[in-house]
């Protein structure tokens, strides 16, 4: 959560200059990568760095909320 915090906006930018489709797919590839080096880690720093670096890289959620927005009618989106 706190890698999410201190990136999510620049992946937000990010995702304007080269497109939501890299950005959700480098985040996909990003979180099977660090979810099973996390399920691998042998000490706990090498779980925290994982965990850090899964937040920090897991840039897709935006992209993937500002994509759902566009693509559905409004009487099926959520009032949140």
């Amino acid at each position: 959560m706190f890698g999410r915090a201190l990136t999510s906006v620049a992946w937000g930018v990010v995702a304007e200059l080269y497109g939501r489709k890299p950005v959700i797919i480098l985040g996909t590839i990003t979180v099977v990568i660090f979810n099973s080096l996390f399920g691998l880690s042998v000490n706990f720093w090498m779980t925290v760095s994982t965990r850090f670096l899964l937040g920090s890289l897991k840039g897709f959620l935006g992209p993937i909320k500002a994509y759902a927005a566009e693509i559905f009618r409004e009487e099926h989106q959520s009032g949140l």
